[in-house]
């Protein structure tokens, strides 16, 4: 039986369904979560749904405006997740239950789903996995829905709204691997109905506060060059001193990994690290490396993480953010020093 027919039992046998994705979620976690809330919506009217998410609530502009974004449920990330009430959860855009959250309560006649695009390995609790190693979690879900809808299949505006956002935010505009024709296809239907403006999209999803330049600054100060890699780190004395917020230090780091290491010459693979802010000891790191050189996926896999090819991330435990760049390099492929 194929992976959609089985979907369609799972669905059809339940009543209560719950849909969710991992924690503190980017863009195509959310367009993923509430295209199939719209189309599970227009299969199956009679079932009750809920999308969860563990906070906190976002508050960028590129979410917020998401059609149905108000109808997300936020819980705290210490809080528990409980799923013992529901015949069903679906997990988009994440393929280990650990992503979604720490703790979660569950009976035994609960049933999980993951649709996801990761190299991801579920846990045993899933009982089954979508997985078409697409673009975007968002691809799949509506690759998945056509499948399910078939002649009946329609894009109607937030379909084409969500499907777009989804895939051009986690493709950076087309630009990672896992792009296919059948990525193009999909946009280019979805435009017919409705077409975003990518410009002002794109300004939405790395809009830069003002105070980044500082975090942006603080980070090339840190950068260490050693042949085609570029690290570096974020101070949290820094961070401190200079009253920076969360979206501040996120703004800088985004530049850093996502531009300034895939533009600089002779770099092929960089990555930060970055102490976080409510768990003594624990860093996090980032890892972007070009099309071609150094699959960093394997790297955060080794150190407890994930992602893709050329964009993951994992967090560890170190007692200094030297410690922290010695476990990274300590994983670095033997073929590739």
């Amino acid at each position: 039986m194929s992976d959609h027919e089985s979907f369609r039992q799972l669905v059809e046998k339940s009543v209560n369904i719950l849909i969710t994705t991992h924690k503190s979620p980017d863009p195509d976690a959310l367009t993923s979560s509430l295209l199939t809330l719209h189309f599970l919506k227009k299969l199956y009217p009679a079932k009750y749904y809920e999308i969860v998410v563990k906070g906190p609530k976002s508050d960028k502009e590129v979410l917020t405006e998401l059609p149905g974004f108000d109808k997300i449920r936020w819980i705290p990330r210490r809080e528990p997740f409980d799923f013992s009430t529901y015949d069903l959860v679906i997990i988009l855009d994440a393929g280990n239950l650990h992503m979604v959250s720490k703790k979660i309560d569950m009976h035994d006649d609960t049933t999980i789903v993951a649709i996801d695009h990761h190299d991801v390995k579920p846990n045993s609790e899933i009982s089954l996995v979508i997985n078409e190693g697409d673009s975007a979690a968002s691809e799949t879900v509506f690759t998945l829905f056509k499948k399910l809808s078939g002649k009946d299949f329609t894009i109607d505006k937030i379909t084409a709204e969500l499907t777009q956002i989804g895939i051009i935010s986690d493709t950076n505009r087309f630009m990672w691997e896992k792009v296919s024709t059948q990525t193009y296809q999909i946009m280019a239907d979805c435009t017919k109905v409705y077409k975003i403006n990518m410009e002002k999209l794109f300004k939405k999803l790395i809009i830069n506060t003002r105070d980044s330049i500082y975090v942006f600054g603080h980070i090339l100060k840190n950068a260490v060059f050693n042949d085609d890699l570029v690290y570096s780190h974020i101070s949290p004395t820094f961070v401190a001193r200079k009253g920076l917020t969360e979206d501040d230090v996120s703004s800088g780091t985004s530049h850093f990994l996502n531009f300034y290491i895939r533009t600089l010459e002779d770099i092929n693979w960089g990555f930060i690290v970055k102490k976080t802010s409510h768990t003594s000891g624990l860093w996090t790191v980032s890892l972007r490396s070009i099309a071609g050189s150094l699959d960093v996926m394997e790297i955060a896999q080794k150190l407890g993480g994930g992602g893709h090819t050329h964009a993951a991330s994992t967090r560890i435990r170190a007692d200094s953010y030297k410690d922290a760049v010695s476990q990274v390099l300590d994983f670095v492929p033997l073929s590739y020093r």
